[in-house]
C-alpha cells in the first residue's frame, strides 16, 4: 500500500506536466528543504520545514531563531498530552514588503488530504486566536509567527498526524478549496504555494499524566509578577511544569519540569513582567512517574502581584511575599 509521502510525490510529478515552471510572487511555504518557490512545486509535499512543531516550551525569540535557521528543519516530534508549541515561517518572493495571516490545521493520516478532513480542525494559540499575523520587510525576507499555535495531541499508536498550513495575504486570499477528485487535489497542492503539509509523529515517552489549561487575565496594570505552582500532597518523585506561548510577558511564562524532592508541600515558580491587557491560558502539567498522590492532594496555579527581588532564587519551594490572584484548578486523578 502506498504511503502518504508516496502519494504526495506522485501528485507533484503529475502536476509538473500541467505547465512550465514559474516563480511564485508572494509569501510561500516550502514543500521541502530544497523548494525554491517554483510553481508547480516538485518533490515531496508532506515534509514542509516551515510548519514547525517546536516541543513543549515556547521559543524565547522565535522571529530571530527561525529566520536564522531557515536552511534547517528544526521541527521536533509531538509529545502526547502535553502543550506543544507550533510555529510557521514563510519566505517573501514579492518585490516589496508583505504581510499575511497564518492558519494551521491537523488531521489524522489519510492518503488524500481532502479539505473536509481538516478544515474544522483549526489549531489556536494560547490566547485563543485561530490565526497569527506575520510580516516580511522586503523581497527575500523571512516572516515568522511570533505567537505559536498550541496543541496537546492524543497518542495514536502506529500512525501519525498531518499538519496543514495555510497563508492568507492581500494578493492571495487563499480560501480553503472545495475539491472532490484526485486530479483537482493534485493540481491544487502543486500550484498553491500558500499551502504546506508536514507529517508528524507523536511520542508517549516523557508525556505528562495530564495537562490542564487555566485562564489568566492581567487587567489594566502592568506588573512584576511571580507565576507559580502550589502543590499539596504531591509525592516525592512526581513532577510539575507550566507554560504559555503568548508573547508579551518578559520573559515568557514558562517553567520546566520540577521534581518534588521529599513529598512535602511546595510552591515553585518564575518571575516575569506581564503587560496590561494580557489575556491567555497557562497550561500546567503533572507527571506521576509511578507514584500515588496523597488523599485530598491538589496542584494549582497561583500568580503573585509582586515578584520577588532579582536575587530571589527561582524554582524553589519558598513562598515569596505578595498577594494571590485566584487562577487555579484542582487536577483530575493522576494515572
Amino acid at each position: 500500500m502506498a504511503t502518504v509521502s508516496e502519494i504526495c510525490v506522485a501528485d507533484a510529478d503529475l502536476a509538473v506536466n500541467l505547465g512550465n515552471d514559474t516563480q511564485y510572487n508572494d509569501l510561500y511555504l516550502r514543500a521541502n528543504l530544497g523548494d525554491t518557490g517554483t510553481v508547480p512545486a516538485t518533490g515531496s509535499l508532506s515534509t514542509s520545514p516551515d510548519i514547525i512543531p517546536f516541543g513543549t516550551a515556547p521559543a524565547a525569540n522565535p522571529e530571530k531563531f527561525f529566520a536564522d535557521n531557515f536552511n534547517q528543519d528544526v521541527g521536533k516530534e509531538l509529545v502526547a498530552r502535553a502543550p506543544n508549541y507550533l510555529y510557521m515561517r514563510a519566505k517573501n518572493l514579492k518585490n516589496g514588503a508583505q504581510t499575511g495571516k497564518a492558519h494551521l490545521y491537523y488531521s489524522k493520516a489519510f492518503l488524500i488530504l481532502y479539505p473536509h478532513l481538516w478544515e474544522k480542525n483549526a489549531l489556536k494559540t494560547s490566547s485563543g486566536e485561530s490565526f497569527v499575523p506575520l510580516a516580511a520587510s522586503a523581497l527575500g525576507a523571512i516572516a515568522v509567527t511570533k505567537n505559536p499555535f498550541t496543541w496537546a495531541p492524543e497518542m495514536i499508536a502506529g500512525d501519525h498526524y498531518c499538519l496543514i498550513g495555510r497563508l492568507e495575504t492581500g494578493d492571495h486570499p487563499n480560501p480553503i478549496p472545495r475539491t472532490g477528485s484526485i486530479s483537482d487535489w493534485a493540481t491544487y497542492i502543486a500550484n498553491n504555494r500558500g499551502m504546506g503539509w508536514r507529517n508528524v509523529t507523536v511520542v508517549d515517552a516523557g508525556s505528562p499524566s495530564f495537562s490542564t489549561p487555566v485562564d489568566y487575565e492581567q487587567g489594566t496594570e502592568t506588573g512584576e509578577m511571580f507565576v507559580a505552582i502550589k502543590a499539596k500532597g504531591v509525592p516525592a518523585g512526581a513532577e510539575v511544569a507550566f507554560s504559555c506561548g503568548t508573547p508579551g510577558p518578559d520573559p515568557l511564562i514558562n517553567m520546566g519540569r520540577f521534581r518534588s524532592p521529599d513529598g512535602k508541600d511546595f510552591l515553585v515558580g518564575v518571575p516575569t513582567r506581564i503587560p496590561q491587557g494580557f489575556k491567555s491560558k497557562i497550561t500546567y502539567s503533572y507527571w506521576a512517574n509511578g507514584t500515588t498522590p496523597k488523599e485530598n492532594w491538589e496542584v494549582s496555579v497561583v500568580v503573585f502581584y509582586f515578584a520577588p527581588p532579582p536575587t530571589w532564587p527561582t524554582r524553589t519551594g519558598s513562598r515569596p511575599r505578595g498577594s494571590v490572584s485566584a487562577t487555579r484548578r484542582s487536577p483530575p486523578s493522576a494515572r
